[in-house]
């Protein structure tokens, strides 16, 4: 509307290049396959993107839980271990046809979260999760194939991208904080989220190591034991786990 994007929209269908995925983005294409070295390079990340899929099946867990209230007529069954088995097929698949990174997480935060927000509204405004969902990746899926839709959003993709990334934000904050046990948790979320905005990953994990070691000790494993529940329905959930 004030006119920052230069839209210019155009007519037709688009013809994604499928020729130069096949010879470009492939290992036995220009990209040819990794050393050795790369992969031993590559373990720091490896670590620390296991542990972002892991927060993200645990924020999946969370958002569907706290959705599933509203919805008794249509439980949800979600199981964080048959995604990790999913997500690692699709991915290991990924890897040699066709990688695409920005596509080999878990959870699309931002699209969960306005899903499942429909959903809890009731059948009026969702039948079901599975024909939302669906009915979202499909509709994302198609409007790939149509020219008019690509230039009309091609050009805000930026500000589409720093909306998606603040919702995520949110999210990840929000939940973050809700499966944290004590204060002396959040803390050590704080360090681990500051080295790895200044550090890079490998600090950050090596960091958030460091300080369970310090802080918990012997009870490394199992966290703060001593301090006072953070939430007051943890007890609750807890018993009826």
């Amino acid at each position: 509307m004030i006119g920052e994007a230069k839209i210019s929209v155009e007519w037709g269908i688009t013809a994604p290049a499928f020729g130069a995925l096949w010879t470009d983005w492939v290992p036995w294409g220009k990209l040819g396959w990794p050393s050795l070295e790369l992969y031993i390079k590559s373990i720091p990340m490896v670590l620390a993107a296991y542990i972002v899929i892991f927060g993200d099946a645990v924020q999946c867990q969370a958002i569907i839980k706290d959705a599933a209230k509203h919805r008794p007529d249509e439980p949800v069954d979600y199981n964080p271990d048959r995604t990790h088995l999913i997500v690692g097929l699709r991915n290991t698949i990924m890897s040699v046809f066709g990688p695409d990174i920005s596509m080999c997480g878990p959870i699309w935060a931002a699209m969960t979260v306005v899903t499942y927000e429909r959903w809890k509204k009731g059948r009026e405004q969702m039948d079901s999760i599975v024909g939302g969902v669906a009915s979202f990746r499909w509709g994302t899926f198609t409007s790939y194939f149509i020219l008019p839709l690509v230039t009309l959003t091609k050009p805000i993709l930026p500000a589409a991208l720093s909306l998606t990334m603040i919702i995520q934000g949110f999210v990840s904050v929000y939940v973050g904080a809700r499966e944290a046990r004590s204060i002396l948790d959040l803390g050590i979320g704080g360090i681990v989220a500051g080295v790895l905005i200044t550090r890079g990953a490998a600090w950050a994990f090596a960091a958030g190591i460091i300080a369970c070691l310090i802080i918990y000790g012997s009870n490394f494993f199992k966290g703060d034991v001593f301090t006072k529940r953070l939430w007051a329905d943890q007890d609750v959930l807890d018993e009826a786990k």
